[in-house]
């Protein structure tokens, strides 16, 4: 959830200025960023359903996050003919992956209790992450002077994305509260499985 958030916020900040640096006009580097967040609007709301669908989540992880790295990696080195394409693929990407991100709160939980509890750390924690993300893109590009260092470091945090995306989107669920070691379960509640 913070590595996504922060890639997200720093192309929110930034992407518009990396166009206009790549000569695009102030006002399609404007619609471009517009249609990084319709991608993101779109994907966002389909990664859940198709992740509802499947066991194992991680081969959508990947698509998700293999686009936001190549609409990333494209919005600085594809020709700006392509600029269209690449934001649109890097919304998809981010809207995919923040879904996903969502998604994983509710579906790795054993009970509602756990899902509200993993909700709540996630998204503070994941938003105090994404905090740094505009503002370490801003430094590293006031301190090289161009945009292929804040990119590439970015394109870690995508890196880092997808290991993390890897091992959420594995089929499991976290331990619930059970019963303690040899206490018996009282009547009604889940046991486990024999056999």
């Amino acid at each position: 959830m913070g590595l996504q958030s922060l890639t997200y916020y720093a192309a929110l900040s930034w992407l518009p200025t990396l166009f206009r640096d790549r000569g695009v006009s102030a006002a399609a580097a404007g619609g471009l960023l517009a249609l990084m967040n319709l991608g993101n609007a779109i994907a966002a709301l389909l990664a859940p359903t198709l992740a509802h669908r499947a066991r194992d989540q991680r081969l959508l992880i990947t698509v998700a996050v293999l686009a936001t790295g190549i609409g990333l990696a494209g919005s600085l080195f594809a020709p700006t003919a392509s600029a269209a394409a690449c934001t649109l693929l890097l919304g998809l990407g981010q809207g995919g992956t923040l879904g996903l991100a969502i998604f994983f709160t509710m579906a790795r939980a054993p009970d509602p209790a756990a899902s509200a509890s993993l909700s709540g750390f996630a998204q503070s924690t994941g938003y105090l992450i994404a905090a740094a993300g505009p503002l370490a893109v801003g430094f590293l590009h006031s301190a090289t002077g161009g945009w292929t260092v804040p990119v590439l470091a970015l394109l870690g945090v995508v890196g880092l994305e997808l290991w993390s995306g890897l091992l959420a989107g594995r089929a499991r669920t976290l331990p619930g509260d059970g019963p303690s070691p040899g206490e018996r379960p009282r009547p009604g509640e889940n046991q486990p499985v024999s056999g």
